[in-house]
């Protein structure tokens, strides 16, 4: 049957009505991104003027020249990645300031004191190392009552993880990628040494690698320093059994743990 003039009035009502819904939508996220966008332009020029607020720094007394000065006042975590190590920190994806970054995360109140010193020596570590592309970059950290929090660049995934997604598909990983890969964690072992530090825990799952536009690996970076330390020498035997090195598995205790042993 043929719609009554009154049926076809009271259809356009609604029809406006839901359009005029959806505009009010529309207007109401145009002022939140307006908001946002203020909010940056005025951080910017915070930024310019050297008025943020410095980190607070509690591992040395100097400070790191290329440490990142942010406001941690809020933190979004999206995605929680993995426990961070022998520290028992936690990783996480995150935002903050806009910026996307790792956040290592310890909670303090029912850690040990070993694994709070552990993490404070990572910290500490970082933030003085200068930076270097084959070592995970430090950006900042922040020191509260009940934790403490270590930022890093963001990084595609571990090595670890791109070695088990090739075998799950079937791939071989080329000839040309496994030399990058190589060449790139020696030269971050070839750092860390010339700064005289030592890692003591090299494998696959601490070396964190950035992919190309194609996929493919564009830099490796060595990174999870909870182990790590800054000495000439020492007597300490320590690291993951299965990749240790032979000469350290095998010392006595009269041997020392030398620059040698730091290799995959």
């Amino acid at each position: 049957r043929q719609s009554e003039p009154g049926e076809l009035s009271e259809a356009m009502d609604a029809s406006k009505k839901i359009l005029e819904g959806r505009i009010q939508a529309l207007q109401t996220k145009e002022e939140e991104y307006l908001f946002q966008v203020e909010e940056l332009e005025a951080r910017i020029k915070e930024l310019s003027k050297g008025k943020l607020a410095k980190l607070n720094t509690v591992f040395s007394p100097r400070r790191s020249k290329t440490a990142i000065t942010v406001s941690t006042k809020s933190i979004i975590i999206t995605q929680k990645i993995s426990e961070g190590g022998g520290s028992s920190a936690e990783l996480y994806s995150c935002l903050v300031d806009g910026w996307s970054v790792v956040m290592k995360e310890l909670g303090t109140s029912t850690m040990s004191q070993a694994s709070i010193e552990a993490f404070s020596r990572e910290i500490r570590l970082l933030e003085l190392m200068p930076p270097h592309p084959n070592i995970v970059r430090y950006l900042f950290h922040e020191v509260k009552d009940n934790y403490l929090r270590l930022f890093m660049t963001q990084y595609d995934c571990s090595l670890g993880s791109y070695i088990r997604a090739m075998k799950e598909s079937g791939e071989r990983i080329p000839l040309k990628t496994i030399y990058r890969v190589l060449l790139d964690v020696i030269r971050g072992i070839e750092y860390l040494h010339s700064q005289n530090i030592m890692h003591r825990d090299l494998k696959s799952e601490n070396i964190f690698i950035l992919y190309g536009e194609r996929k493919e690996i564009q830099l490796c970076a060595i990174g999870d320093f909870d182990t790590a330390k800054q000495v000439s020498n020492t007597k300490t035997v320590l690291g993951t059994p299965s990749w240790m090195a032979p000469e350290v598995m095998a010392a006595s205790s009269t041997e020392g743990y030398s620059f040698p042993c730091d290799s995959l």
